[in-house]
């Protein structure tokens, strides 16, 4: 048989896809490698699936993008902001509504209001399959495609051979697989003559150096986080911390970890600094010290940090400073007192590296977006092949971008080959 649109990948963009182009009475298959499609879909959002972002607003994409670094690519900007705007957070909520769910927002973050993301992925399964020309074929890996006579022919792991008229690669990406289920679309690109960047991971831990980190393993705590590439400013975030034994983690390290990523893949340096009180300034910190201090000069220096910050964090951070857990906070000199306040506000770490691709969200790289026709998402040198979703140079932070990014693509490219079969029949 041959199909009208073959899609590799049933993903979120892959599905998204799918039941636009199935509505259009196009006949289309998937490719899907897991045992059932959307399986990636369940651990969004902790299991809830965070499906968008409600700051993602067409009226105001760019400067957004610009402003917030919500979104990186390392090729056009300017076609990544087309997408988003053709397709922004309102017109996610309308297609969860379409899919019978209800959905609601804890500050701009939108969830189905079951905060499950099985209900997400099964309405998307069950819209597809409720279309007779939609045929969905689990446990298959395409491991070659090539373009013959006006047809694309993909080829399956086991042999088998599939035939259609347009292809829509939404392979995703390797971020969060187990290392023998992964499986790289920049392979299938390749095959295709697709141009490429390399991919790295994103929205993962990092790496460090410093030995004190095995005293502060499971430690959780309130920060900001400031990464420098080369002693210069690259990102910033706020939240909640993790401190492991080999290094960072948490949402506000995976939003700048992106960063880290690309400049240690040319050899560059890279640090991250802790402001572990980032409600206070420094003046004011040392101040409020100064005076637990006074009220209490007889307590030792981890005793005294330790009415602010995790018990670990206050002896690490005293010995950072060169004093003795034995000395008598009223004791304590101006400058020892300025010791301990600057590395509250700025404790440094050296990134070495960051969590692999099994601990990645999501990868940076991928499928030049300057290959694609941002209206569509077609590419503009191969008449009826397109890109979605992870498998384009775009990596979004956590909070429903990435997701918005894969309804966004899904849509366009489904919704332009419906209406290419459409057109041809």
């Amino acid at each position: 048989m041959i199909y009208d649109i073959g899609i590799i990948g049933g993903g979120a963009s892959g599905l998204t896809a799918a039941l636009t182009a199935a509505r259009q009475d196009a006949s289309v298959f998937i490719l899907e490698k897991e045992k059932a499609a959307g399986k990636k879909l369940l651990a969004t959002g902790n299991g809830r699936c965070n499906f968008s972002n409600l700051t993602i607003r067409r009226e105001n994409i760019g400067e957004m993008v610009r402003e917030t670094g919500a979104y990186r690519t390392g090729s056009s900007e300017t076609a990544m902001i087309t997408v988003l705007s053709a397709f922004d957070s309102s017109d996610a909520a309308a297609m969860m509504e379409a899919l019978g769910l209800s959905f609601h927002a804890r500050g701009d973050y939108l969830y189905p209001r079951s905060d499950q993301a099985a209900a997400v992925a099964d309405a998307l399964r069950w819209a597809v399959a409720e279309h007779k020309k939609a045929d969905v074929f689990c446990h298959e890996t395409a491991e070659k495609v090539s373009r013959e006579k006006g047809l694309f022919q993909v080829t399956a792991a086991g042999g088998r051979r599939f035939s259609c008229r347009q292809l829509i690669l939404a392979c995703g990406s390797p971020a969060g697989l187990k290392k023998e289920k992964m499986t790289n679309g920049m392979d299938l690109a390749g095959m295709l003559g697709l141009k490429t960047r390399p991919l790295y991971p994103a929205l993962c831990p990092l790496k460090c150096s410093e030995a004190f980190l095995s005293r502060l393993a499971g430690v959780r705590t309130a920060a900001a986080v400031s990464l420098y590439i080369d002693d210069h400013f690259a990102a910033a975030d706020r939240g909640e911390v993790q401190l492991t034994a080999y290094g960072l983690s948490g949402i506000p390290v995976f939003q700048v970890s992106r960063y880290a990523s690309l400049a240690l893949a040319e050899g560059r340096p890279v640090t991250a600094h802790l402001d572990l009180v980032p409600e206070m300034g420094q003046k004011d910190l040392k101040a409020h010290l100064a005076e637990v201090i006074g009220r209490h000069p007889g307590h030792s220096m981890p005793m005294i940090l330790g009415g602010i910050l995790n018990r670990k964090l206050a002896d690490v951070i005293t010995d950072l400073a060169a004093i003795s857990k034995e000395q008598k906070a009223g004791s304590l000199d101006p400058e020892g007192l300025g010791r301990v306040v600057k590395i509250m506000k700025k404790m440094r770490f050296h990134v070495t590296g960051t969590g692999d691709l099994t601990q990645a969200q999501v990868c940076t790289g991928g499928v030049l977006l300057d290959e694609i026709d941002p209206q569509d998402m077609s590419v503009r040198r191969i008449p009826g092949l397109y890109v979605t979703g992870e498998m384009l140079d775009v990596d979004g932070i956590c909070g429903g971008f990435n997701l918005q990014w894969a309804w966004a693509t899904g849509s366009l490219a489904g919704r332009a080959a419906g209406r290419r079969s459409h057109d041809q029949s």
